[in-house]
Formats: C-alpha cells, sequence, structure tokens
C-alpha cells in the first residue's frame, strides 16, 4: 500500500509505494477527473471546473513519473523476516522496491480540496457504478494518509483549523483562478522550517478563502486586464496566463 508523509525540511509531502499502489492511484485520481466529455455530456462540467481539473493533473502526472520510477528509486528491507520466510518453507526476495515522488504542500493541499470537491459532487449529481466506487474508496483513502502526515507535524490547533476547513469544503473552488496556487507554492517555498511549521494552516485557509485576499484580487485583476488585451483569432483563457516567478531551487531549498 502507498504512503504518504510531510518530508523532512516540511516543504511538501514524500508519496511512495510499490508500482501497483502509485499505478492504481494514478488510476483512481484520473478518474475523478472531469473532461472535456464531461462538458459536453449531461455531467455539465463547467469551464470552471475543467480548469480546475486541468491543474490536478499535475498530481496524475507526478504519480505516473513516480511509477515508472523516473523521480525516486529506494531499496529497503523486505515487508518478511527471513525467519518466518524459512519457517514456511518459502524464499523470499530480502529487499524490495520503493518509488516515491515530492509535491508541494500547498499544491498538496490544494489537490486535496479539488479532490473532495469532485467526489462530492459526483455523488450529489449521478449514481456511481462500482468501479468508480473503487476510484472514490483509494482517494479518500490518499486524503486520509495526506491529513494524518499533515497532523503528525502540525500543532493541536492548527490541525484541527486544517480538518474544520477540509470538512466544510470550498463550493466556489473552481472559481480560483489556479495562479493563486503559484504565488502560495513560491511563497512556501522560501519560508524556513520553523515558518513552514507556522504556515501549516495559514495556506489552506489563503486557499478556502481566497476571494478574500488582497493579493489575490490584484492577481485576478492583472490576469484578466492581460486576457483582455490579447489579440489572437482563438480565445484566450485565463489559465494560459502564466506568472513571472522566482522559483526557488531545489539545491537551495531541500525537501
Amino acid at each position: 500500500m502507498f504512503d504518504v508523509q510531510m518530508t523532512p525540511n516540511l516543504l511538501g509531502i514524500k508519496i511512495s509505494g510499490a508500482y501497483d499502489d502509485l499505478d492504481q492511484l494514478y488510476d483512481s485520481v484520473w478518474d475523478l477527473c472531469l473532461t472535456d466529455d464531461d462538458y459536453e455530456s449531461g455531467r455539465k462540467a463547467t469551464v470552471d471546473e475543467l480548469i480546475m481539473c486541468n491543474r490536478l493533473l499535475a498530481l496524475c502526472y507526478d504519480l505516473r513519473h513516480a511509477y515508472q520510477g523516473s523521480r525516486n528509486i529506494e531499496v529497503v528491507p523486505g515487508d518478511v523476516s527471513q525467519e518466518a520466510a524459512e519457517w514456511q518453507g518459502i524464499e523470499i526476495p530480502d529487499k524490495r522496491v520503493v518509488l516515491s515522488v515530492e509535491v508541494l504542500y500547498p499544491e498538496a493541499m490544494y489537490e486535496l480540496l479539488v479532490l473532495d470537491y469532485l467526489i462530492t459532487r459526483r455523488h450529489r449529481q449521478e449514481k456511481c457504478d462500482v468501479d468508480h466506487e473503487k476510484s472514490v474508496s483509494m482517494v479518500r483513502l490518499y486524503l486520509a494518509k495526506l491529513l494524518d502526515a499533515v497532523g503528525k507535524v502540525a500543532s493541536k490547533g492548527r490541525f484541527s483549523r486544517i480538518r474544520k476547513i477540509v470538512s466544510l469544503g470550498v463550493w466556489n473552488l473552481p472559481a480560483m483562478y489556479t495562479q493563486w496556487v503559484d504565488i502560495l507554492d513560491c511563497d512556501y517555498g522560501m519560508m524556513s522550517k520553523k515558518q513552514r511549521s507556522e504556515a501549516l494552516s495559514t495556506i489552506v485557509r489563503d486557499l478556502a478563502e481566497y476571494s478574500l485576499h488582497d493579493d489575490y484580487r490584484r492577481m485576478k485583476r492583472d490576469v484578466d486586464q492581460w486576457v483582455q488585451k490579447q489579440d489572437h483569432p482563438f480565445p484566450v483563457s485565463r489559465d494560459d496566463v502564466r506568472l513571472n516567478l522566482q522559483w526557488p531551487s531545489e539545491e537551495d531549498v531541500p525537501w
């Protein structure tokens, strides 16, 4: 089974597991994502929801590269002791391979809110078949493990605030300009470990209450103005806008 833990310097989370574990989690997240077909079908996905799901595909991308071995590969002791294997009269490898990938904390918490939104939306709008329920169960397990990982490093008060926000959900999440997540990723990455520890609940609050944030409103205004100025034969979406941010390097900011 896959595992989720906060990284040593609290920069993000680490998702790890065997090939099949990460492959199944990838399939489950993909199953929940809304696509252009949903926009045109009875599920009636909105443009905002499609933009939101486009951002969620970053998690699919990370998981796919992880189980393909393009991220981290570790060799760890096997799950069964040699004594147990000898008692059963079988031969088993004494090592196993664990694949993993890191995800920035603000990004991971945004993905958590999106997945929770999509689960709630799907259950409200349509009956779920058996395969879909399997996907929901797998994603719920991922969300539970993610929250558990945060709970191990956050103070009791901060974790209580995080759980409250998650339990209430964010009904207007699709309307968020996802460049806001880029800003939070960058700002969080520039913090010290102590500052990150203190910002664990603040990040989630800034995601959930984005429309109340002055910096978000300024960013939204700038994006809207840029889109309106474009003169292209094809419409330009707000999702096409990339901010000029100063990203910290992995050498300067270790996980």
